[in-house]
């Protein structure tokens, strides 16, 4: 048996909205090496949309959120709600905004407060699959992965809107530093949950290029001796931890080709987009006609070119819409 752990974010580039990291956490039963999820789970996972070669219905198209998210908000959303359920979450208790972020991002709410457009916000959810019966699927899934030997332990982010954010960066040397020790501190706390002790192989894609995270893992699992094992543009990889319980560590490019990396990829994407959803329907209703932003710099100046006059922009203090970088 062996876990897997992946880390991925979303909203790293923008100047507006949140950076998200989320993390999915699996066990694989049985000599996993690398563990191939996406061969393993064939019969139930799929890279292509339904509909496509090798894809229907009963597949749960799970793949980096860039790809996903071509087939609109609904297709991530399927693919989240789905894991999540696997995952032990009770839907049930994520009906709304509110109790999604409550249940999987639990730091989110304390930054609400300073933001109106997220606070007293709130929404039914799922958005697009509110009439279809999730369970059946959720139990299909979760059928799928006990045939393959694989279980979804949990799903869990960590975010910081543009106020935290700020604050971050001026304690630290930049924004990859930013996103290397906020994605290493929720893998720390995804591994405490571990139902037992056994070997960890954890993957992530790099972090704004970088190539050593040596020093950011040895402050993260500070009581943890970090061996490294190589560091280079292709792979950089770390060790540490008792033989039984040996955690690797590896950074990569296009990690999403890890399916818990995928999963994580798009489940930190959901969470944003449904941040920017509540953030654009806030502005929209004040000027109405005004075209929605995802937040990136170029479309990120414009909104804030044609929000700046208004008064409720005025009255906000100068770091809660804008990140700094």
């Amino acid at each position: 048996m062996i876990y897997l752990l992946g880390t991925d974010e979303a909203g790293y580039g923008p100047n507006l909205g949140p950076l998200v990291v989320a993390a999915t956490l699996w066990e694989v039963q049985g000599e996993a090496g690398d563990a191939d999820l996406y061969e393993r789970l064939k019969h139930c996972v799929t890279t292509k949309p339904p509909g496509k070669k090798r894809a229907t219905n009963q597949h749960v198209w799970l793949a980096d959120s860039k790809v996903v998210y071509q087939g609109g908000l609904a297709a991530l959303e399927r693919g989240v709600w789905l894991a999540l359920g696997c995952a032990g979450v009770q839907l049930k208790q994520c009906a709304d905004w509110t109790q999604l972020w409550a249940s999987v991002c639990p730091d989110a709410a304390p930054q609400f407060v300073d933001q109106p457009w997220h606070h007293p916000y709130n929404e039914p959810l799922p958005l697009h699959h509110a009439g279809t019966n999730l369970s059946a699927e959720v139990s299909q899934f979760q059928a799928g992965l006990k045939q393959a030997g694989v279980r979804i332990i949990s799903m869990s982010a960590t975010v910081l809107f543009p106020k935290s954010f700020n604050e971050k960066l001026q304690s630290h040397t930049s924004k990859g530093e930013v996103l290397s020790l906020a994605t290493l501190q929720l893998a720390r706390r995804m591994l405490a949950g571990l139902p037992e002790p056994g070997p960890v192989l954890m993957c992530s894609d790099k972090h704004g290029g970088r190539n050593k995270y040596a020093a950011y893992l040895q402050h993260v699992f500070d009581e943890e001796l970090i061996e490294v094992c190589t560091e280079g543009a292709d792979l950089s990889m770390y060790r540490w931890g008792q033989a039984a319980a040996r955690v690797e560590a590896r950074f990569q490019p296009r990690g999403e080709r890890f399916l818990p990396v995928a999963l994580a990829s798009m489940t930190a994407k959901y969470l944003r987009e449904i941040a920017m959803r509540s953030f654009n329907l806030y502005w929209s209703t004040l000027i109405p006609g005004l075209p929605p932003t995802a937040g990136y710099p170029q479309d990120a100046q414009r909104f804030l070119a044609s929000i700046s006059s208004h008064s409720a922009y005025n009255a906000l203090p100068a770091d809660v819409l804008w990140r700094l970088k």
